[in-house]
């Protein structure tokens, strides 16, 4: 029978919630739920974004205590930032926070958050089901493809806090008890969706606005619903004022705009998304349907349905389109449901419409909708709540089949075998990774220095960075007690870091620099005007690849490293946009990109040619361009040649 008692279904929930933890540790083991292991979320589980997270929980943690509660002052020093912006989990991070002293060092949480996420999701799935199934057993079948469901799986432990799905499960359990029952059901846990992240609130509130909507036209009580909808959306805007994200003005961050991260037309039968399980690239989602093509960003929208809910699609549209009048209905009694859904979808899809490995077309948008849609850039998650009600569609459809009492739970169950077959080899790789991972010293700060220099400066300030190694110097500033102004979150000023760049690198040419700082750079020849003035005050040196420091009193001796000198080797610089190509003018072919510096101009100034690996090649013209750079033209055919080779003054 149907639940009625609150008693009922607190034993149904937590019968869900069951289902749910039992999915989690198949899936993922206990090894996460250890919270001094760190290995996964250092190394970059599936994926780099862990280590996002995992670096602005450090942060926090070891910063002061301030208002809003989850602003660490210790990163983007001095100003601070939300750890909203790393999805470090702002509700988490201060429960964790307020009982640090207690907690082992290292320490993580989010294994503990990811099987919160899915016990709430097994309870909430179980409850929605059981609104239109009153057997028990069909229920908990169908509540293990939602909490196995494709999308969440993906995101667990990967993009972390976007495993809290059972947000947008709630939302539509609300809206269908609310229609069957006449009442106001408004989804609560709507306010605390800005502690764990802002995607969830347009799909949680697309549907609470169809369920008031709805309300109103079942009982004529509008001014009850929409005022229940406001005090909803002011909780929600408290919530996210008081864990800080508001903080920060989000001027910086991603320079990919809305239309990027968009849904493809095939996504729902592509078994495909972004991760390291297969020698592809990508995780493979499906034992039987093809790999698809993509375009662009489209892995980010990942939304494959599963083999066992698509055929049963097939078998719903059929059965919709014979019980036709039912269906028209259907349409009818929600019809704002399915605007709102609409709506989603539309955006999901966004102005760059692209199907396979192709984009179809592009509508044009003015530039202030184009900033203000790429506030969610990621707009292919706004299918989520579509997603979950195709899969409650699939699921209800085969409840229909009564002529005996065990079929309906017969063919669920046939549809959850079907499912989890076709998408366990993604169910096994993400098992079989997260068992088998071992800590391997995953950074690509490689050097003796990097060791030497632990614990010898409170700041680490970069001059610029490179997406390579960003994640990686937040990782070792974090772990070593130094604050950093790098821009590892998703959001910060980025005006702000301009400014205090450009200041910082104007005082290091005259020599005006802090003891405790440790200053670095991805950029060979903005080293090689620094350490020209700072050699005597400083160790100046390249540590790895794109590497530079400037590390004043520094205290060691590194053996791996190039230091600065008379005699430090000359190379192009390694520039690659629309107009060079690793520091060669795509133009001309034959015009090199150099430093605007000492060292070159004692290279260049008084030599007619230079030489690379004993051959000489007359210099044709030299220019200065702005003051960083100085733009060489050689006779030569294609001076691509000459990269990563040391240039020498001819003889």
């Amino acid at each position: 029978m149907k639940l009625q008692t609150r008693q009922d279904r607190l034993r149904m929930f937590l019968l869900g919630g069951c289902i749910g933890v039992l999915a989690f540790l198949c899936i993922f083991g206990f090894s996460s739920l250890d919270l001094s292991n760190v290995a996964f979320a250092r190394g970059g589980y599936v994926e780099k974004d862990i280590q996002q997270h995992y670096a602005g929980w450090l942060f926090f943690r070891d910063s002061s205590w301030q208002f809003p509660l989850g602003v660490a002052d210790n990163m983007n020093y001095s100003d601070g930032v939300s750890i909203a912006f790393t999805d470090s989990i702002p509700l988490f991070g201060v429960l964790f926070k307020l009982f640090s002293a207690w907690l082992p060092d290292p320490c993580q949480y989010f294994g503990w958050f990811s099987l919160w996420c899915y016990f709430m999701m097994g309870g909430y799935s179980i409850l929605l089901l059981n609104l239109f199934i009153e057997k028990v057993l069909p229920c908990a079948l169908g509540t293990v493809l939602f909490v196995c469901s494709p999308i969440l799986v993906e995101r667990t432990l990967h993009h972390t806090s976007l495993a809290a799905q059972f947000f947008v499960i709630y939302a539509i359990y609300c809206y269908f008890r609310s229609d069957q029952e006449k009442k106001l059901y408004i989804p609560w846990w709507n306010i605390l969706i800005l502690s764990i992240h802002p995607y969830f609130v347009p799909m949680t509130y697309a549907v609470t606005l169809a369920l008031v909507i709805r309300y109103g036209q079942n009982t004529g009580r509008w001014l009850k619903g929409f005022g229940a909808l406001a005090g909803s959306l002011a909780g929600t805007v408290a919530v996210g004022w008081l864990f800080g994200l508001f903080y920060t003005p989000s001027t910086g961050g991603s320079l990919l705009l809305y239309g990027y991260f968009n849904l493809n037309l095939n996504a729902l039968w592509n078994p495909t998304s972004i991760g390291d399980t297969d020698p592809l690239g990508y995780t493979l989602w499906s034992r039987f349907l093809p790999v698809q093509n993509q375009v662009g960003g489209n892995y980010d929208a990942f939304a494959y349905l599963g083999l066992g809910v698509l055929l049963t699609l097939v078998i719903a549209v059929i059965w919709a389109i014979k019980e036709y009048k039912t269906t028209f209905r259907f349409i009818l009694r929600h019809f704002a449901l399915l605007v709102c859904m609409f709506l989603l979808c539309v955006f999901a899809v966004s102005n760059v419409v692209t199907a396979n490995g192709a984009t179809l077309f592009r509508i044009p948008l003015p530039q202030k909708i184009q900033e203000l849609a790429s506030i969610f850039r990621a707009s292919g998650r706004m299918f989520w709540p579509t997603y979950y009600l195709l899969f409650l569609w699939a699921v209800v459809t085969l409840s229909r089949f009564r002529k005996k009492e065990w079929l309906p739970s017969l063919a669920i169950g046939v549809l959850c075998l079907v499912q989890l077959v076709d998408i366990s080899p993604a169910l096994i790789g993400r098992h079989t990774q997260m068992a088998q991972y071992q800590e391997q010293n995953p950074t690509a700060l490689t050097s003796d220095f990097w060791t030497q220099a632990a614990g010898q400066y409170d700041h680490l300030f970069t001059l610029d960075t490179d997406k390579g190694d960003i994640l990686h110097l937040a990782l070792y500033a974090a772990e070593n007690d130094m604050t950093t102004n790098d821009a590892f979150p998703a959001r910060y000023d980025a005006a702000n870091l301009m400014v205090s760049r450009e200041e910082t690198l104007n005082g290091l040419l005259d020599r005006i620099y802090d003891p405790d700082t440790l200053y670095y750079t991805t950029s060979e020849g903005l080293f090689l005007r620094i350490a020209h003035y700072m050699q005597d005050d400083a160790y100046c040196a390249k540590v790895g690849e794109n590497q530079y420091v400037i590390a004043p009193g520094f205290e060691g001796e590194v053996t791996d490293a190039v230091e600065y000198s008379a005699d430090y080797p000359i190379t192009i610089e390694p520039l690659t946009d629309g107009q060079w190509d690793g520091g060669v003018l795509d133009e001309d072919d034959c015009t090199i990109l150099l430093s605007n510096c000492y060292l070159v101009h004692q290279l260049i100034d008084d030599a007619d040619a230079i030489m690379a690996d004993g051959v000489v090649y007359p210099i044709v013209k030299v220019e200065e361009v702005k003051r960083h750079w100085l733009w060489v033209t050689l006779d030569i055919e294609d001076a691509r040649i000459l990269k990563d080779v040391v240039l020498e003054a001819a003889p």
